[in-house]
């Protein structure tokens, strides 16, 4: 009897462990802090935090910046902070599963209460989105279809803001806005004893929505929403979102979002989206999507573009890489780059470690990284030397790379390929000791001065990159069609590969999942010197391996007319297999091998352009 009630005692003690084991993560209390990142990206820390991985679909969730700064606090507590009640979230085997929740499209019009005009740009705010009317006044915005008490927020600058419950309806009435009556602070003029007069204002300050040119004297300080420009001597300020230019001497600063353009002789700050420009000595933005262009540029996150001699990104897809490489001029070099894949600055040294042929050089470059895939990259580079040939640094390189770079591991990778070099010496030939670049032989010691040198090299090297980050692509599905336009040259194998081949190329292209599209190819094939004319009509699967990369296969037919091999034989078998890499759903570069019939091959490369009467759906249909 006794090992009875043990029995059950312990049966029941395991099924209590069991439910709390499922429940443990949700119901898990963390400390977390950290600074602004992709939500994708703090999903990942939060998970790491409490032992657990979140599960959910590709392009599920929205590109936005979050920053994670909780304590003592339950991982349910954080997601519904995190997630704004947008969606549901359950435990199944160590996972939390992230899904949309159900949503309701409630849509209305909006109007001025006074005379029944529609308003446009009138900011509708609802529990899990924020939209803007349009000109008509009319609006669309999701809520979720659980619960009834939801309300949305009307608000505009000059109304008096509202906030009206949905109901649960999805036709909302009209909303009749009413404008807002500001006072302003009573104003005395004083005469001026001394007859010193006021010629220009110590300032400039703004408190209601303006549009127009805003001047002031030293300062311009703004605490609304003004267009489409501010001039001042010292400092241009907007206290809210900023739309226009602004332009000073010293300082231009925007509390939040900036649309338009900074131009400051010394700072330029936006502490919240960068979405056009900034030029200064010393620019910050805290999110770039923009271009910046200064000396120093500092920016929390970018996905924009920075141009100076320092760029500096604090989020995790900003580079802090070191390069240790070897090439043709230096057997020893180490290289600082700084910035993002989109364009960053490399900082140079190189010493030839050689008793007879020394070389110290110096440089500055630029670069970009084409991310083609986890592990591979495509690095292009352009930089300047001050070369030291015994004389000083007195003579000058430059450099073209294309640099093919392939991941080992999470920190290290490895790259090679090939070198433009141009080489300018200036003073004389080099001193014993050093190293001659110039190396042509028919030269006399007098002729060396001015004489410059053009020729190919290489570079191999290894990089450490403590930073390393893989941002998985966005969903590149698409509902609709895409119309390529595009042409290639190659080689026909007709004569031997000794005839150069041309192509036009018309390709229509309709994606059937995230990573396959359909392809239907036609267009035009001609062979130099040999009267053969080709119109081919394929079609096939392209497969991407990678974030661009892809791998392709076509089959069809052709018509062939012309030439002495075929003359009896107008319709062939066209198969035609390629690699090639996608930008942007735009620019299609590709290798492509065509095999018509039996008697002729065309191996060529391939550019082409699309046009895309197509969207991105809220979902991507699943395999």
């Amino acid at each position: 009897m006794r090992a009875r009630i043990l029995l059950k005692i312990g049966i029941g003690l395991l099924l209590l462990c069991a439910v709390d084991t499922q429940a443990q993560c949700l119901g898990k209390i963390v400390s977390l802090q950290l600074p602004e990142q992709q939500l994708s990206t703090a999903l990942d820390a939060l998970g790491r935090s409490c032992g657990c991985h979140f599960a959910f679909e590709t392009g599920v969730l929205p590109d936005k910046m979050v920053s994670l700064r909780y304590r003592d606090k339950t991982v349910q507590a954080i997601l519904d902070d995190l997630l704004d009640q947008a969606y549901t979230y359950s435990e199944e085997q160590g996972y939390i599963v992230l899904k949309p929740s159900p949503r309701v499209i409630v849509s209305g019009r909006i109007k001025d209460a006074a005379d029944g005009t529609p308003l446009a740009a009138v900011t509708v705010k609802g529990p899990v989105e924020m939209v803007v009317s349009d000109e008509r006044g009319r609006y669309r915005i999701s809520l979720p279809a659980t619960g009834s008490d939801h309300r949305i927020s009307f608000s505009k600058v000059g109304y008096t803001t509202q906030q009206i419950p949905a109901g649960g309806q999805s036709a909302m009435p009209d909303i009749a806005m009413v404008q807002e009556v500001i006072y302003l602070p009573e104003v005395a003029i004083e005469d001026d004893p001394a007859g010193r007069g006021r010629q220009g204002a110590l300032r400039h300050m703004t408190d209601l929505n303006t549009s127009g040119v805003k001047m002031g004297g030293l300062l311009h300080i703004n605490t609304g929403e003004v267009q489409p420009l501010q001039l001042s001597l010292v400092l241009n300020y907007a206290a809210r979102s900023y739309r226009g230019i602004q332009f000073t001497t010293i300082h231009n600063e925007v509390k939040d979002t900036l649309k338009g353009l900074q131009f400051a002789g010394v700072i330029n700050k936006t502490e919240g989206h960068m979405m056009g420009g900034q030029v200064g000595c010393f620019n910050y933005a805290r999110i770039n999507r923009g271009l910046q262009v200064g000396v120093i540029n500092i920016a929390d996150s970018t996905t924009g573009w920075s141009l100076g001699l320092l760029n500096v990104v604090k989020g995790s897809n900003g580079y802090r890489r070191f390069s240790f490489y070897s090439n043709n001029i230096n057997n020893a070099n180490i290289a600082l780059k700084t910035g993002n894949a989109n364009l960053y600055n490399i900082w140079m040294l190189g010493y030839n470690i050689s008793g007879n042929n020394l070389l110290i050089t110096v440089g500055l470059g630029l670069g970009h990284d084409f991310i083609l895939s986890r592990r591979l990259r495509l690095a292009t580079q352009v930089s300047y030397h001050l070369v030291d040939g015994g004389v000083g640094f007195e003579n000058r390189l430059a450099q073209l790379k294309l640099l093919p770079e392939w991941r080992l591991s999470r920190y290290f990778s490895i790259s090679a390929g090939p070198v433009l070099n141009w080489y300018k010496n200036r003073y004389g030939p080099s001193q014993e000791g050093f190293k001659n670049l110039l190396n042509l032989p028919y030269l006399h010691p007098g002729d060396h001065q001015n004489a410059t040198r053009t020729w190919p090299g290489w570079e191999l090297g290894l990089t450490f990159d403590p930073r390393y980050r893989y941002d998985n692509p966005r969903s590149r599905y698409r509902a609709g069609w895409t119309l390529a336009f595009g042409g290639g040259v190659g080689l026909s194998a007709l004569m031997g590969f000794q005839n150069s081949s041309y192509r036009l190329l018309v390709r229509a292209e309709k994606y059937l999942f995230d990573d396959i599209a359909f392809t239907l190819s036609s267009g035009y094939v001609w062979v130099d010197g040999y009267p053969m004319k080709i119109v081919p009509l394929t079609a096939g699967l392209k497969v991407f391996q990678e974030r661009l990369l892809y791998v392709a296969v076509e089959a069809g037919g052709a018509f062939l007319s012309g030439g002495q091999i075929i003359e009896q034989k107008r319709m062939v078998v066209n198969l035609a297999p390629s690699i090639g890499i996608n930008l942007g759903d735009k620019l299609d570069f590709s290798m492509r091998c065509d095999f018509f019939g039996v008697q002729e091959i065309h191996l060529g490369a391939c550019l082409a352009y699309g046009i895309s009467w197509s969207h991105k759906p809220a979902t991507t249909p699943a395999r």
